[in-house]
């Protein structure tokens, strides 16, 4: 194979009336009914909970403080 290419690595489901907005490094933003966004992490990037869980904010996070 040559050239680009994207494999499937995984799954995960989004909760109901949930459409996705943004995706950068494994963060999804997602909007939901009421107009609000909310963050969820892809399974595929689970190993980056360990990161929040030290006190780190993820990239996403900080990026949505500068657009707010």
């Amino acid at each position: 194979m040559t050239g680009p290419h994207v494999s499937l690595v995984g799954t995960t489901h989004l909760p109901i009336n949930q459409k996705p907005l943004l995706l950068y490094n494994g963060s999804l933003t997602v909007i939901i009914a009421s107009g609000k966004t909310s963050s969820l992490l892809l399974e595929t990037h689970s190993f980056l909970r360990a990161t929040e869980k030290d006190g780190e904010l993820p990239v996403i996070a900080l990026l949505l403080d500068v657009c707010t």
